[in-house]
């Protein structure tokens, strides 16, 4: 209970803990996860690099807001499943096991696999464009 306590204050002054970096994959996954579910609930535009022909055109500028929550769900359904992973109540998709094994061990499915990279690459595109 001390550590905790003594954790709390030491991530509230530096941002981030000893015990964070235990598994800081499983850590970040956790805080991306809900930063973005927090930045699609408030958000109020979309990145400037969504660009668009006619600033003035309401209904382009209607379609490039519906194109960034499609890319934020994207970067959300991804970190949501490396949260599963960091959890210990998912694994990742085993291309060498049977499909047996990777239900079993409640593995993603090949699909899934596909779809968290492509998420965790959106990630890293619109890295310096994800604020509120």
């Amino acid at each position: 209970m001390i550590r905790e306590i003594k954790e709390f204050f030491i991530r509230g002054k530096r941002g981030w803990a000893p015990s964070d970096t235990w598994s800081l994959d499983a850590y970040l996954s956790k805080v991306i996860y809900e930063s973005l579910l927090y930045l699609q609930k408030t958000q109020c535009g979309y990145p400037i690099t969504i660009k668009m022909s006619d600033p003035n055109n309401e209904y382009e500028l209607h379609l490039n807001k519906c194109n960034w929550d499609i890319l934020l769900m994207k970067m959300i359904n991804a970190f949501k499943l490396a949260k599963e992973i960091g959890e210990g109540t998912r694994e990742h998709y085993f291309s060498h096991a049977d499909k047996q094994t990777n239900q079993t061990l409640n593995c993603l499915t090949k699909k899934e696999e596909r779809d968290m990279k492509e998420g965790m690459k959106l990630f890293i595109t619109y890295y310096f464009s994800l604020w509120d």
